[in-house]
């Protein structure tokens, strides 16, 4: 008598064309590797990624730190894959703005339009907000309007038709010259950056182009933000 094939459904946030038909073939081969039955499932928020996740509906997912946190918390997930990039488990993140802005550094955002990822990305919210604090900047005159975009590609959408000012996101930076290497917006030419911070967060799996203004902070363990 032939054994039933168990059937995992893996879940990812994004919102980009390509993305189905490259997460379909990884999946494929996958399920060629392991024998097990391996269906993609693309989510728009990681609102919706949570939901599944805690539904059982999303048996794998691909989370960010601060997802990742809430789903051990709550022993509905236990990390098994840490993603690298640049050789590194950490990374970074970035605000960006067009280029044409005039936004250069930390002290040209006053009254600002903020576009971020999401209250549960750390790299698209939490991480550049708590870094804007440790600078001694007052959110509130930073900021004039804040908005969650739901994925980091939405938020690079944004900056670059105008809708906001300055958006969030997660950067790659050369292990050995310390420059930009790898960023949602760098096939957008309109944009720059104008703050970058390092972040100790890791990413659990299953979770002319210049850096104008560079303070390093390190974000130790992370929780969810109360601001």
């Amino acid at each position: 008598m032939l054994r039933a094939v168990p059937t995992l459904h893996f879940a990812i946030v994004s919102t980009d064309e390509a993305v189905p038909a490259a997460l379909d073939r990884f999946c494929s081969k996958l399920s060629f590797t392991t024998g097990v039955n391996v269906q993609p499932m693309v989510l728009s928020s990681y609102a919706a990624l949570l939901e599944r996740a805690r539904a059982g509906e999303a048996q794998m997912v691909w989370a960010p730190p601060l997802i990742a946190i809430d789903l051990e918390d709550e022993k509905v997930a236990s990390p098994v894959v840490l993603v690298q990039r640049s050789t590194r488990k950490g990374y970074h993140a970035a605000l960006v703005a067009r280029s044409d802005s005039g936004l250069r550094s930390v002290d040209d955002l006053v009254g600002v339009r903020a576009g971020w990822v999401s209250p549960e990305s750390a790299s698209g919210y939490f991480v550049p907000r708590w870094h804007l604090r440790s600078m001694g900047k007052d959110l509130k005159q930073v900021f004039s309007e804040e908005r969650f975009c739901g994925t980091h590609e939405a938020v690079m959408r944004a900056v670059s038709d105008g809708s906001v000012d300055v958006g969030a996101t997660h950067v790659g930076l050369d292990p050995v010259t310390g420059k930009l290497a790898a960023a949602p917006w760098l096939t957008l030419r309109t944009c720059r950056t104008c703050a970058s911070s390092s972040s100790s967060v890791r990413s659990p799996a299953t979770s002319s182009r210049s850096v104008n203004a560079w303070t390093p902070i390190r974000a130790g363990s992370c929780s969810r933000p109360s601001w």
